[in-house]
C-alpha cells in the first residue's frame, strides 16, 4: 500500500517514524563513493571510466554529472587527477563513437571544466575549456546552424540539428558572464531563434527530436514521419497493459529497452521527446530571458509550457515522455520529474503562473501515486523495477516543488525518497542502477553499478546536506540541482 498524504496535518506522523541519516552516516556513504572515484573506477589509461567494470571509454563526456559535487564534498584532488591526464586532444579522443563528434556530449566536458576554473582559476582547465569552446565552434556552429554530427575522418558536419545540445549553449551563456560579458549571447540567439522559427516548432510549440534548417532535408523528415507511425502504442492503464504481449514488454528489461529502442530510432526526428531535446533548450531559453529580458524568450517558454501541458500530460496528470501525431507515448517517472524542473524555473524566474504550479502538483501527486511500498518509484506505471539517478531527480523536484507552493508533505517525502535510495541501492561494490521492489538486481542490464549515476548520487547526498536551504533563494544551490 503506497503512503500517500497530501494534507500537511498528516505531515507529523510522517516524521514520526522518517530515520534519517546521520552526519557521520552521510559522511562514511560520501567517502565510499570517492574511494570508488578514486580507485575502482579507474581505467588503463588512469581516467574514471564511463563504465564499470572499467574500460577504455572514459566518464569525460559526463565530466559535469561528477566534477561539482566531488567538488562540493572535498574531493577536488579526484577531479585534478583527471585534468592532469587531459590534453587538447582529449576532446577528440574521449568524445568520438568510430571518429564521429555528436554535439550533445560536449556541454558536460565544458560544464565540468567551467566548474573547475571559475572555482581554482586553474590554467590547464582554462586552456582545456577555451579549446573546446573553440572546436566545438569550428566543428558544430556555422551561422544559425548548430549541427549534431561532425565526422572528423570527412571533416563534415551534418545537415540536421539535434534541439538536445542546447546544452551547449546554455553553459556557454555561463562561462561568458565571467570574464567576457555577452561574447556568446548573440551566437546562443542566432540558434535559439531559428528553432522555434523552424517549421515543426511553429505548429506544436515543441521541439523535434531531430530536424533540419535546409528545406530538403527538413522535407525528407516530414516524408519519413509520415511512413513510421506503425510504431508504439499509447497506453490506457497504469497497472497492467490491455495487451498482454505489450504487459510483458514493459515488465521484461531487455525486451522493454529493445521496444523503446524501436520506438526512438526507427522514425524520422519529427516527433517529440521530452526528456533533454525539449527541456534542454526550454532552460537555455529562460537563461536567455533572465540575462536578457527580451519578450521573445517569455513568450517561447510560456508557449512551450502550456503546448507540453498539453501534449505530454493526460487527463489524469500522466506524465509521458514521448509525443507524435497527437499521441502520448511512454509514461515515466523521467518525464514527471523533468516537467516539474522546468514549470519550477519558468515559475521563479519567468512568469509565477499559479495554473502551471497547480499542474506541477497534480503530476507530482501521480507520480508518487506509482510508489511501492517502501516508498521507491518505478521508472514507468507498468514497470518492475526502478531506476537510481530517478529517484534523486525526482526527489530535488519534488523539493523545489514543495518550497514554491508551501507543499510540507512534497519537501519532507523529498529527503525520505533519497534516504530510502540510498539504503536499497547500496552494495559492498557501489549502487546499482536499477533494482526490483525487493531489491534485486539480478537479470537486469550488465552494466550494474554505473559510475556515472554513483557520482550523481553525490546529488541526492547534497540533497540532504542543504536540508534547512531554500534553493531558489541561494545561486549556488539552483546551479548545483540543475538537471540539463
Amino acid at each position: 500500500m503506497v503512503i500517500y498524504w497530501p494534507e500537511t496535518k498528516f505531515i507529523f506522523i510522517y516524521n514520526l517514524f522518517m530515520v534519517s541519516l546521520n552526519s557521520q552516516q552521510r559522511e562514511n556513504l560520501v567517502e565510499s563513493i570517492a574511494n570508488n572515484f578514486r580507485n575502482k573506477f579507474i581505467n588503463k589509461s588512469g581516467l574514471i571510466s564511463r563504465n564499470y567494470p572499467p574500460d577504455e571509454r572514459s566518464i569525460i563526456d559526463n565530466f559535469d554529472d561528477i566534477v561539482p559535487f566531488l567538488d562540493y564534498f572535498g574531493y577536488s584532488d579526484i577531479i585534478f587527477s583527471q585534468i592532469d591526464i587531459l590534453t587538447p586532444n582529449s576532446y577528440e579522443e574521449e568524445m568520438s563513437v568510430n571518429g564521429v563528434l555528436f554535439s550533445y556530449k560536449i556541454d558536460e566536458y565544458v560544464g565540468g571544466l567551467n566548474h573547475i576554473f571559475r572555482k581554482y582559476k586553474n590554467k590547464k582547465a582554462e586552456i582545456l575549456l577555451k579549446d573546446a569552446i573553440k572546436k566545438t565552434f569550428k566543428y558544430f556552429i556555422e551561422g544559425d546552424q548548430f549541427s549534431d554530427i561532425y565526422d572528423l575522418n570527412l571533416k563534415q558536419r551534418s545537415k540536421y540539428y539535434s534541439t538536445w545540445s542546447a546544452g551547449f549553449l546554455e553553459t556557454i551563456l555561463e562561462v561568458e558572464s565571467i570574464d567576457k560579458p555577452k561574447e556568446f549571447i548573440s551566437d546562443v540567439n542566432k540558434i535559439l531563434v531559428a528553432w522555434i522559427k523552424s517549421p515543426f516548432f511553429l505548429r506544436h510549440n515543441l521541439f523535434p527530436f531531430r530536424s533540419s534548417l535546409f528545406a530538403l532535408n527538413f522535407s525528407l523528415e516530414e516524408f519519413n514521419s509520415k511512413l513510421n507511425n506503425f510504431c508504439g502504442e499509447v497506453p490506457e492503464k497504469l497497472i497492467d497493459h490491455p495487451n498482454k504481449f505489450k504487459n510483458l514488454l514493459y515488465k521484461n528489461f531487455h525486451l522493454y529497452k529493445f521496444k523503446y529502442g524501436l520506438n526512438r530510432y526507427l522514425r524520422s526526428g519529427h516527433w517529440v521527446q521530452l526528456m533533454k531535446s525539449n527541456t534542454t533548450p526550454v532552460f537555455t531559453m529562460i537563461e536567455m530571458y533572465k540575462i536578457t529580458g527580451e519578450e521573445i524568450w517569455y513568450k517561447s517558454v510560456s508557449k512551450w509550457v502550456e503546448s507540453a501541458l498539453e501534449k505530454l500530460t493526460d487527463k489524469h496528470y500522466n506524465p509521458y515522455e514521448i509525443w507524435i501525431e497527437n499521441k502520448k507515448k511512454n509514461p515515466s517517472l523521467t518525464a514527471g520529474f523533468i516537467i516539474i524542473d522546468v514549470i519550477c524555473d519558468a515559475y521563479k524566474f519567468l512568469n509565477p503562473n499559479n495554473n502551471w504550479l497547480e499542474q506541477a502538483i497534480k503530476i507530482a501527486n501521480k507520480c508518487l501515486s506509482w510508489s511501492w511500498s517502501n516508498n521507491l518509484i518505478p521508472m514507468t506505471p507498468y514497470s518492475e523495477f526502478n531506476h537510481i539517478d530517478n529517484q534523486i531527480d525526482f526527489a530535488i523536484s519534488i523539493r523545489k516543488l514543495g518550497e514554491i507552493s508551501n507543499n510540507a508533505y512534497l519537501k519532507s517525502h523529498s529527503f525520505k525518497l533519497v534516504e530510502k535510495t540510498l539504503e536499497m541501492h547500496r552494495s559492498d561494490n557501489g549502487f546499482y542502477t536499477h533494482i526490483y521492489q525487493n531489491g534485486n538486481y539480478k537479470n537486469l542490464p550488465k552494466n550494474e553499478i554505473d559510475p556515472k549515476y554513483n557520482g550523481l548520487l553525490l546529488k541526492g547526498l547534497v540533497h540532504l546536506e542543504e536540508k534547512d536551504a531554500e534553493i531558489y533563494n541561494n545561486k549556488y544551490l539552483i546551479d548545483l540541482f540543475k538537471d540539463r
